[in-house]
């Protein structure tokens, strides 16, 4: 006979491992900043005006960020960016709070990321 050890989804070491990175006071901020880094996909998440978000659709001054919950990448933080120049090439340039960087916005080629637009009116302004 096979003896066999179940456990249930119910422990509560189960919520203790996954709440103890969690620090108190950063669970559910007010408002975003550009470039700075938010550990968590929910810290971001009521801020989301719109999910999954064609690259061609963006223009100067929207809010993103890269979704990396798909598990292909490695999660380095989801860091909201502003997009400041669109035009008629096949990128766009975006500003995370320390440099500038392009993005292809080709569905094709980008087909395996996802970007998620933010409210704009959540960005802490200084």
């Amino acid at each position: 006979m096979i003896k066999l050890i179940i456990e249930s989804t119910m422990s509560p070491t189960l919520s203790m491992r996954k709440n103890n990175s969690t620090i108190i006071g950063e669970c559910c901020p007010e408002h975003y900043e550009i470039g700075k880094r938010y550990p968590d996909f929910y810290m971001l998440e009521p801020f989301i005006e719109e999910y999954d978000i064609d690259l061609n659709s963006v223009s100067n001054g929207d809010v993103l960020i890269r979704d990396w919950q798909y598990g292909h990448l490695k999660n380095t933080g989801y860091r909201p960016c502003q997009v400041i120049l669109t035009d008629d090439t096949n990128s766009i340039q975006l500003f995370d709070g320390y440099s500038n960087y392009n993005v292809c916005k080709d569905p094709i080629i980008s087909k395996d990321t996802h970007w998620h637009k933010l409210d704009i009116n959540y960005l802490y302004s200084r």
